[in-house]
């Protein structure tokens, strides 16, 4: 931490500003192999987004990755209007799903699963989204605005929810997971054929209806090849 102290004042919240201080711009890869070479216990590197990030992971001596756009809100959006039909749409486009990512690097860089601890968070809200990320490769996944929504009814809520979790114990991942998600993830498998997460695959998924979006080598975008300079 930078020891940043809150501001509220007409530039923004106190919350947002004071986060923002947290985050250090001259971060580079070389400061990562510094660390690796300060310290011998595993170094998790979180907010992967793009697959050529997680290669570059790979190269740099981490343990692991987290795939994570930090809840999608982060970074720049802008919003478009189109009119189709007659009517006018406004739409918002924010920054890529962490589930497109896990899938891009399945498809651009697979070797990445095999060197690396690969974990995923944002977006996860039933059982068969855990079981999806768990397809794709990833060895665990986070939750936060669970809790977030249990505040609603303060510490109260968060003690129950805390109470209406169980565990559960995978051989290849280890699950928080509360009831509902635990019977969802559960009813997944038990469709699809399975009784251990050892046995899911990316071929139990069906993913005809968004691989076109998905970048198909490393140096591509979601919008198209990305455009090199030659100076």
């Amino acid at each position: 931490m930078t020891g940043a102290q809150g501001v509220g004042d007409a530039k923004g919240s106190a919350l947002g500003r004071t986060m923002g201080r947290y985050i250090d711009a001259s971060f580079t890869w070389e400061d990562l192999k510094w660390l690796r070479r300060s310290t011998s216990l595993p170094i998790v590197l979180k907010g992967i987004q793009t697959a050529e990030d997680a290669l570059m992971a790979t190269e740099h001596g981490v343990d692991g990755i987290v795939v994570s756009n930090h809840g999608g809100r982060s970074v720049d959006t802008y919003v478009y209007t189109i009119f189709t039909g007659g009517l006018r749409l406004t739409k918002v486009n924010r920054s890529t799903s962490s589930i497109a990512v896990l899938m891009e690097i399945r498809q651009c860089c697979p070797q990445v699963f095999e060197h690396l601890e690969v974990f995923v968070d944002g977006g996860i809200r039933r059982g068969t989204d855990i079981f999806k990320a768990i397809c794709l490769g990833a060895k665990a996944v986070g939750m936060g605005r669970q809790f977030l929504y249990s505040l609603t009814y303060g510490q109260e809520g968060v003690e129950r929810l805390i109470e209406s979790m169980s565990w559960s114990f995978p051989i290849r991942v280890l699950l928080l997971t509360n009831a509902v998600m635990k019977d969802e993830l559960e009813t997944t498998m038990k469709l699809l054929g399975i009784t251990d997460l050892s046995q899911a695959h990316p071929g139990l998924l069906n993913t005809l209806d968004v691989d076109h979006l998905i970048p198909k080598r490393l140096g591509e975008s979601y919008s198209g090849p990305v455009v090199k300079a030659r100076l």
